[in-house]
């Protein structure tokens, strides 16, 4: 298990997102590879990990790490575990925000498409998802 230096020099934005007005479920993904990443706030769903491990790096927004994802490994949340986040009716709003450090991307990728978080289903169920 793999644990990261903390700095004291270092002040977290965490406090301040934590006490967002509405805020459904916040991942800081300072869990090492291996576990699954709990949320935290009003609801701690939890992201599995699929295809292989997520590395846990020392570079971090919200905490001294955050999560390296390559080819291959992602997390997911199975729909039926989260379900504040299945947001429907006519008044239904969210904002989805993620702080990414992008790796350079191969001129043979240059245009790929990539989700970063939502709720998905390929089979005409609600949806939503935030792309690069």
């Amino acid at each position: 298990m793999t644990s990261l230096p903390t700095s004291p020099r270092v002040r977290s934005p965490l406090p301040a997102a934590l006490a967002r007005p509405g805020l459904v479920s916040f991942w800081d993904f300072q869990e090492p590879a291996g576990t699954p990443r709990i949320a935290q706030g009003p609801h701690a769903y939890a992201l599995l990990e699929r295809d292989g491990p997520v590395e846990l790096i020392a570079d971090g927004v919200f905490g001294p790490g955050s999560a390296r994802f390559g080819d291959g490994p992602w997390l997911c949340a199975p729909r039926a575990d989260c379900p504040a986040l299945n947001l429907h009716g006519p008044a239904a709003q969210m904002t989805v925000v993620a702080w990414i450090k992008r790796d350079p991307t191969p001129p043979d990728l240059a245009w790929s498409c990539q989700a970063v978080a939502g709720m998905w289903n390929e089979h005409g169920r609600r949806q939503y998802c935030l792309f690069l």
